[in-house]
């Protein structure tokens, strides 16, 4: 085999496998939203608005806060906060920015399981309403 064809064997298989991206805009948002910096989280959000990802990344925030919060919530259900208190309400507000926050909290209740759907919408609203605002 000639030295030639190996090099550059190796060479596109280094760039072909680490090539990939990775989303991060998810976790350094959550980390604003949890400290109380929704003006934070916006000003930086607006710098990626533009990007493909841009929604899935909300999309991803979003869900990830649900669950958590579903999660601790159902651990123990003597200590669970009312709908008000988390992060749930700080990450609402912070969509609410976006021309995405509908499509986005239709495709966080579309992964999300059904009974996790009261936590979800007692804090964005009836859904009924938010279809209608949607289709209007």
């Amino acid at each position: 085999m000639p030295r030639v064809w190996v090099s550059s064997l190796i060479i596109r298989t280094y760039t072909h496998t680490f090539s990939k991206s990775h989303l991060f805009l998810h976790h350094v948002l959550r980390y604003h939203l949890e400290s109380g910096q929704v003006k934070e989280a916006v000003t930086l959000a607006r710098h990626y608005q533009h990007l493909v990802f841009f929604a899935h990344a909300l999309e991803i925030l979003l869900h990830t806060v649900v669950e958590s919060e579903a999660t601790t919530d159902s651990e123990d259900p003597s200590t669970s906060s009312p709908p008000e208190s988390g992060t749930l309400p700080a990450v609402i507000e912070f969509l609410d920015h976006f021309d995405a926050a509908l499509d986005v909290v239709v495709g966080c209740a579309r992964k999300t399981e059904m009974t996790r759907w009261k936590h979800l919408f007692s804090i964005v609203g009836n859904p009924h309403t938010l279809f209608e605002v949607r289709y209007n």
